[in-house]
């Protein structure tokens, strides 16, 4: 039986209420219980163990709805109960809200521990709709569709229809301020909706390149803010394409060649990127910190202060859980032979430079920590190629 990731693991959410300031990052524990009320038959909903996404639990007859919550509550984790509070569109109390009123106080004497949250419904359909937009996290497929995705995705498919939507990634940012320019204008400003990882490395030992040159249009990143900043790792890597094109071909940069032949529109190959993304790429440092920030649940990642410091070097973040497994987490349902698990000591190329001889490759481990160093350009390393959506 799948169990949830470990308490490291942080996904970003809001609280129950209707403030938005609730966007920060914060540790999701416990289901949360939605109840539509109505006076004959109350809808319940409920949310998976991380908050991540919810679906219908029951209708039942609202004379039993306070006897099926205990059950329920007896068996399950529960954090919160959001009630729906029914406003007509003036913003005028309905009538029911004689009912809802006396249900709350019930049910935050019946379960101090619980936080009871009332809910304004108006306009939910919408605001849920555009919140899965903007903020869920979910799968894509290879046709490009996409599915909301938690940490515990669906059983690889099998029918003939399904295997030609495999899961092929994991999306680790929405957020449109973490999206570089080279996405955006690859794909056209406004019709970026996320990024995503790859369920794959496109190679596991791999030389960044084989020659030393700074290109003048990739950033070099030596501080931490350097390395948060650098969002755009398209732009990376297309300028390093066209400098390895420029010399006589791509064979000069190994880890660019191995992502590239993923996106040979024209060989029979199982990762060639959906329709309607910008293809694989490495990504950049700036990416590789969402992706440990939004997947593997790194609080230092979240850490204003280490997104803003100009510390320059090597860098090892201590106290970030085992970060493997949180990123485990999210193939957990993936099929062994469609996936690369993440291991402790894995070590990955960014397309983010720091001089001529040395690029950033970050590194994760089960030990508590991940690091984010300067490594050689002809040393090897893996590569877990992204694309923007």
């Amino acid at each position: 039986m799948w169990q949830p990731p470990p308490e490291s693991c942080r996904a970003f959410g809001r609280t129950a209420g209707n403030d938005s300031s609730s966007s920060r990052p914060h540790l999701l524990m416990g289901r949360i219980i939605a109840i539509d009320y109505g006076t004959r038959r109350t809808g319940i909903a409920v949310s998976d163990p991380l908050q991540l996404i919810a679906g219908g639990l029951a209708t039942v007859e609202t004379r039993e709805l306070e006897r099926y919550l205990t059950q329920y509550i007896a068996r399950e984790d529960v954090s919160v109960i959001v009630v729906g509070k029914p406003l007509k569109m003036n913003g005028a109390p309905s009538e029911t809200m004689r009912f809802v009123l006396p249900l709350v106080a019930r049910l935050h004497r019946t379960y101090p521990s619980i936080e009871v949250v009332l809910y304004d419904e108006r306009f939910t359909s919408a605001i849920a709709h555009r919140a899965m937009l903007d903020g869920g996290l979910r799968k894509i497929y290879t046709d490009g569709s996409m599915k909301i995705a938690s940490p515990k995705p669906a059983p690889v498919l099998q029918t003939k229809s399904e295997i030609e939507r495999r899961v092929i990634g994991i999306v680790f940012q929405t957020d449109p301020s973490r999206i570089g320019t080279a996405e955006k204008s690859k794909l056209g400003e406004g019709n970026v909706h996320g990024l995503v990882m790859a369920l794959k490395n496109t190679a596991t030992d791999i030389q960044w390149s084989h020659e030393e040159n700074n290109l003048e249009d990739v950033k070099d990143c030596w501080s931490k803010s350097e390395i948060y900043s650098d969002i755009s790792g398209l732009h990376n890597y297309t300028k390093i394409l066209d400098h390895a094109n420029s010399i006589g071909g791509i064979e000069a940069y190994p880890a660019f060649e191995a992502v590239e032949k993923w996106n040979d529109m024209y060989s029979i190959n199982e990762y060639r990127p959906p329709r309607n993304t910008t293809g694989w790429f490495i990504p950049s440092s700036g990416q590789w910190w969402d992706i440990l920030q939004n997947l593997g649940g790194c609080p230092a990642m979240a850490d204003k202060g280490q997104q803003t410091s100009s510390d320059s070097g090597d860098f090892r973040w201590l106290g970030q859980g085992d970060v493997p497994a949180a990123l485990n987490a999210w193939m957990n349902k993936i099929a062994a032979d469609s996936k690369n698990d993440f291991t402790t000591g894995d070590r990955f190329w960014s397309s983010s430079e720091l001089n001529q001889f040395r690029a950033r490759n970050w590194n994760v481990y089960s030990s508590d920590y991940v690091c984010c160093d300067f490594v050689y350009k002809k040393w090897s390393n893996a590569v877990r190629p992204v694309l923007a959506f």
